[in-house]
């Protein structure tokens, strides 16, 4: 946490309020458009971090990160704007992204963590079977996640 001087203290609570009522809306919007920059080829407005970000998302999970960006998005909508969605937890949206990489890492699409797991599973069951395995896997917890049913 950022360390103010003892004469103003009152500033030291203002940021520390801002960061954490907003942290994860100012993480969205940042992530939001770096990576929109990033897939369009256009400078980052946000310099050399929106840069570091970008690379972080596409170098660790390629296109699945799209879908982390998704849920943060609809994530900040439903909390700070008070829209009515659907939003899943952070753990069936963790299981959905790293499904999806896994399955994209048959297209060589998955970055580095979806390229590891299924390098992991595809050594016991095959790259074909494991490729259906992951996308299976993303379906059905998608389907438990926005309960489809």
């Amino acid at each position: 946490m950022l360390k103010l001087p003892k004469g103003i203290p009152f500033l030291d609570i203002i940021i520390r309020r801002l960061t954490y009522r907003y942290g994860v809306l100012i993480l969205t919007v940042v992530s939001v458009i770096a990576m929109f920059q990033f897939f369009t080829g256009s400078e980052s407005i946000f310099g050399e971090m929106g840069n570091k970000i970008s690379h972080f998302y596409y170098d660790y999970l390629n296109l699945s990160s799209l879908i982390l960006i998704f849920w943060m998005a609809t994530f900040c909508l439903k909390k700070y704007f008070s829209y009515k969605l659907i939003v899943p937890t952070f753990a069936n949206i963790a299981l959905i992204t790293l499904s999806t990489a896994s399955a994209l890492s048959f297209f060589s699409m998955g970055g580095i963590i979806g390229n590891k797991i299924f390098l992991f599973i595809s050594g016991f069951l095959g790259s074909f079977i494991s490729f259906f395995l992951f996308l299976f896997s993303a379906l059905y917890f998608i389907d438990h996640a926005y309960k489809l049913n």
